[in-house]
Formats: C-alpha cells, sequence, structure tokens
C-alpha cells in the first residue's frame, strides 16, 4: 500500500509539474505600423487685379478682391512669405516702376503729379477669418518686407479650410495719364506645428 501511495503522489506532483508548465508558455506578437507624410494643397490666386481710380469717392478709390488661400489639406497649414526681396516685389517688367515706401512717408492726399507718379505703398493684410491662429493683423508692405530678415508668416488655416487676405495701398491723387503696374507674391506652405 505505501508503495501505491508513493505512486499515487509521484503521478500526482508529476501532473502538477506539467500543468503548470503548460501555464506558463509565452506567445508574441509583433506589431508593425507605419504612418505616410503628409501633403501639403494649398492653392492661392495666379493673379490678382487691383486699380486705382483717384477720381472716385475715396471709399472706391482702390478697388482689389479679397485673396482667398484654400488649405485643400487635411492638416493645418501655415501660410507666409520667405525671406527675399523678390517674393513680394515689383514686377522687373511692369511698365510702370513706382518705388515702394510705407504709408507714412507721405501725406497722400496732398501729393502732385510727379510725387503721385513716383510713389506707391503697396501691402497685403489678413482679414479676420476662419484663421486657425492669425500671426500677423497689421498689413505687410512691400518696402518692409524686402528689409525683412526673416520669413514672415500671416497664419495658419485648419485643414479642408480658407481664409482671406486683402491688398491694402496708399497713392496720390494727381495722375497726369494712365499707369500700369506688377508686383508679384511668392507664397509658402508648410506644416503648422
Amino acid at each position: 500500500m505505501l508503495k501505491r501511495k508513493s505512486i499515487i503522489l509521484f503521478i500526482v506532483i508529476f501532473s502538477c509539474f506539467f500543468s503548470s508548465t503548460a501555464m506558463a508558455a509565452v506567445s508574441v506578437t509583433t506589431i508593425n505600423g507605419s504612418v505616410s507624410p503628409t501633403y501639403i494643397n494649398v492653392s492661392a490666386p495666379a493673379k490678382i487685379i487691383f486699380s486705382i481710380n483717384p477720381n472716385a469717392e475715396k471709399t472706391d478709390q482702390f478697388i482689389s478682391p479679397q485673396i482667398v488661400i484654400e488649405n485643400h489639406s487635411n492638416a493645418p497649414v501655415k501660410v507666409k512669405l520667405e525671406t527675399g526681396a523678390e517674393n513680394f516685389a515689383q514686377s522687373v517688367e511692369s511698365k510702370w516702376k513706382p518705388t515702394d515706401v510705407l504709408p507714412k512717408e507721405y501725406q497722400w492726399d496732398m501729393l502732385g503729379t510727379e510725387d503721385s507718379e513716383s510713389y506707391l505703398a503697396l501691402g497685403l493684410k489678413t482679414v479676420l477669418g476662419s484663421w486657425r491662429k492669425l500671426i500677423r493683423e497689421d498689413p505687410l508692405y512691400v518696402k518692409e518686407q524686402n528689409k525683412s530678415a526673416g520669413s514672415i508668416e500671416f497664419g495658419e488655416l485648419n485643414g479642408n479650410s480658407s481664409a482671406q487676405l486683402v491688398l491694402v495701398c496708399d497713392y496720390g491723387l494727381s495722375f497726369s495719364e494712365k499707369k500700369e503696374c506688377d508686383y508679384k507674391i511668392v507664397w509658402s506652405f508648410s506644416l503648422a506645428d
């Protein structure tokens, strides 16, 4: 009987050993993931037309449409001009080449023909609207941008949204003939921080 108890005890201990070993089995699953880069898809007008009519009422003298910047990306993007005098400047091909100045430099309604035909203060200004983050509310003038040491950020747009800017201008009121000028804006867009 002692032999039988020993065998039974041995079987019980042996089965406990194997059952605990079976419970301790480990399986590892590896998870691999990938993230695609975000594409920036933004549109800006190819052409903006402005006109100055010194013969009109003050509120109707400078006419220019809103500049709509559309972010077609899902991610928010920054709207800016990079460093460089060529990024918001008078085109080389411009027929009329007024000197770019700041609005405070002249008393515009007092300029005679010579100064009216020589100076212009053209700028860009954000319009309050659907900006995710508005960084620059003051106008950016051509002369100011040309002297800037770094990029100039206007703001950030949410994904799949748009925002507006407008041209602003200070000018004389005395022109002896029709004048035509050309400027260019080189926009820069990057992912928002």
